[in-house]
């Protein structure tokens, strides 16, 4: 279940986790290109298996992870590259950089009109 653009919660959620997505950033959900964020992440996540590898410990109780859904790849880059989210370089060490510029280039997400 997305919690936002870039958390999202394990279920069931009386013994899952919250999960931080490594390395990105999104807009928070108050805002509008948050609220789009989080529903491109819950679309992302219908019918998708995760695989989270824990990255960086824990940031205000959410486990920080690199989250890889079956047949769909890297849920962050995939959110990234849709204009859903930034690279966060100080996490990432620009990891995603590539992914945003596209997004920048071709106006996608936060990045259109």
């Amino acid at each position: 279940m997305a919690i936002d653009g870039d958390t999202l919660q394990i279920l069931p959620a009386d013994e899952g986790c919250r999960v931080r997505l490594w390395g990105v950033d999104a807009a928070e959900v108050s805002e509008d290109a948050g609220a789009a964020a989080r529903d491109a992440l819950a679309t992302m996540l219908v019918g998708a298996t995760l695989d989270c590898t824990d990255v960086r410990g824990r940031s205000y109780g959410r486990h920080v992870a690199l989250c890889v859904a079956t047949g769909r790849g890297d849920i962050a880059a995939d959110l990234v590259r849709r204009g859903f989210a930034i690279d966060w370089p100080l996490y990432s060490g620009g990891h995603y950089a590539p992914a945003e510029a596209e997004a920048r280039r071709e106006g996608r997400g936060m990045w259109g009109d």
